[in-house]
């Protein structure tokens, strides 16, 4: 149970999907957010979008489903959907 980078405008306040309070009965029944068609969309753009960056900066890509957090703060979160690989190109984005 944590909070990723999806979680962050409705902590703000400016998601027109959820509201804070909505966000803290999600995360404490623990229960999955059902998917809709707004974020099956999305899922299936991360794949094109990845090589198209990639093509772009004439690099490898190399596909991810990745949770990550660090062991600082394990409830900060975030979802790795691909990984570049050239440290040299990778700052123009």
């Amino acid at each position: 149970l944590g909070v990723s980078a999806s979680d962050m405008p409705i902590i703000m306040g400016v998601s027109s999907y959820s509201t804070p309070y909505q966000l803290w009965e999600d995360k404490r029944s623990g229960l999955a957010t059902a998917s809709n068609r707004q974020m099956e969309y999305g899922l299936h753009q991360e794949e094109l979008l990845a090589r198209w960056v990639a093509e772009d900066l004439g690099v490898p890509c190399k596909l991810a489903n990745w949770l990550v957090s660090t062991n600082e703060n394990p409830r900060h979160m975030a979802t790795i959907d691909c990984v570049l690989q050239d440290n040299e190109n990778c700052h123009r984005y």
